[in-house]
């Protein structure tokens, strides 16, 4: 991962750009500190599975989930 400062990134950002087009991320600092991470478009730094699909196949919805609630089930929550 390319480390360059702001000032160097001002000055060089076409050469920046061709690096971030080839796949390789650029981090921009600022006295010595981390102000920008640029990573290619569609880049996240993760795997590309979505979080709760390792859990597919073992949990199944009922057909009437998102059906109407029976009138008491709201009324429970009312503070009287």
């Amino acid at each position: 991962m390319k480390q360059v400062t702001l000032a160097s990134a001002r000055g060089g950002l076409s050469a920046l750009r061709d690096r971030i087009e080839a796949g390789e991320p650029v981090v921009i600092m600022r006295r010595n500190r981390v102000i920008a991470e640029v990573r290619p478009a569609g880049s996240r730094g993760r795997s590309k599975t979505h979080p709760v699909s390792p859990a597919r196949g073992h949990f199944r919805m009922s057909d009437d989930f998102d059906a109407p609630l029976p009138p008491i089930v709201p009324g429970a929550f009312d503070e009287d």
